[in-house]
């Protein structure tokens, strides 16, 4: 038989302990004498041990009884806390969220997020605000936004929370009819004669590009820095370049500018986006509501 270790009893326990008598413990839970003296009984039968000594003027915990006073302390106090941080989140079902994200997030998958937040909290407004990951980061770091979402590649600064967001793949983009777009697979060291379309210097797609024609001995030949993938595609498709984007990011892009995709083989092409925060457990609560949202769509 499981004792009936029920949030009353071991409140009660705790009063009895603590008061060390049953008549003003009872006065205290609003429960009668009698009830009192019969829940302890239940109680000390269902464990098989004595939990309190019956002395002349009051009570005291046997060993066991400290035991379960020490048990029972901490899980009310855990009760409460809980209750607290709910309805924590129930007062915080109004406010608003500062957040920053990168271009590819914004295109790929943040809309279907964001729009199931606020079908969920209609009333927590988001500032949302577009920029690289580098300025993410660092916005973040400095407390001008609550939450970014960024791609790996670039330093992060110490103190910040990171987790999982999403995951993608780079692919090379090029005009149509260009000698390398009929290709089933190409290597960047196939493409680094060419000239690029890329985004600005600092950014995750410029360090990792970068690095990875540095292992080569090469540098990329950029032609354009720019400051989203669609105005890259648009310079693309206009033959004035080629690039490497996301592979969602292309298929927006592919039939209104002209671009066509091929696989990039090479081990460094799956992207990691990440949710960024200062510190997650001192997050206003509209902001740890949009953290747990995000997180729960991570994978």
């Amino acid at each position: 038989m499981h004792p009936p270790l029920d949030l009353t009893t071991l409140r009660l326990f705790v009063a009895i302990a603590r008061l060390k008598n049953l008549t003003r413990a009872a006065a205290h839970e609003h429960i009668a004498v009698s009830a009192v003296s019969k829940r302890i009984a239940e109680l000390e039968a269902s464990l098989g041990v004595p939990l309190l000594y019956r002395l002349p003027r009051g009570v005291e915990p046997t060993p066991a009884g400290q035991a379960l006073l020490h048990h029972a302390a901490a899980i009310l106090g855990n009760v409460e806390r809980l209750a607290d941080e709910l309805g924590d989140y129930a007062r915080g079902a109004k406010g608003h969220v500062r957040m920053m994200a990168n271009k590819s997030s914004i295109i790929e998958f943040l809309p279907e997020d964001l729009h199931a937040f606020v079908q969920r909290y209609p009333d927590i407004k988001i500032a949302l605000e577009e920029d690289n990951s580098p300025a993410i980061l660092k916005a973040v770091a400095e407390g001008r936004s609550d939450i970014g979402v960024f791609t790996t590649g670039v330093p992060v600064p110490p103190r910040l929370d990171v987790f999982d967001y999403r995951s993608d793949r780079l692919v090379m983009i090029a005009p149509q009819g260009h000698a390398l777009a009929g290709r089933p697979a190409v290597r960047l060291a196939d493409m680094l004669d060419d000239d690029f379309v890329g985004l600005q210097a600092g950014s995750a797609w410029d360090a990792v590009l970068s690095a990875a024609a540095a292992r080569l001995g090469r540098t990329v030949k950029l032609r354009f820095r720019l400051s989203s993938f669609d105005a890259v595609c648009r310079m693309v498709g206009a033959g004035l370049g080629i690039s490497v984007a996301p592979s969602t990011v292309l298929g927006a892009f592919t039939r209104a500018v002209g671009v066509c995709g091929v696989k990039l083989d090479e081990d460094w092409v799956e992207r990691r986006l990440m949710i960024c925060v200062r510190e997650a457990a001192a997050l206003p609560v509209p902001a740890r509501l949009m953290l747990a949202h995000l997180r729960q769509g991570s994978g």
